[in-house]
C-alpha cells in the first residue's frame, strides 16, 4: 500500500490529516470530510487549524464564517 503524496510518514499524522482534508475540498470537490480518528490521538482543534491554514480558500467558499 502506498502512502498519499502529502504524507510525511507511512502512517498519517495530524498535519497530514489537515492536508488530506484540504485536498478533498479543493481538488476533489468534496463538501464534507469524515475524520479518521480511530486508534489515534485526537486533535480537538483540527477544523480550526484547517480553516486557518487555508483561510483564503474557505473564505472564498463562505465556509469560514459558517464554522468559526
Amino acid at each position: 500500500m502506498n502512502s498519499p503524496f502529502f504524507a510525511r510518514e507511512t502512517e498519517l499524522g495530524g498535519e497530514d490529516e489537515i492536508q488530506e482534508a484540504y485536498y478533498a475540498f479543493s481538488h476533489l470537490g468534496c463538501d464534507e470530510q469524515m475524520w479518521d480518528c480511530e486508534g489515534k490521538e485526537i486533535d480537538n482543534f483540527v477544523v480550526k487549524k484547517l480553516l486557518i491554514k487555508y483561510e483564503s480558500f474557505f473564505r472564498e467558499k463562505d465556509w469560514v464564517e459558517m464554522y468559526s
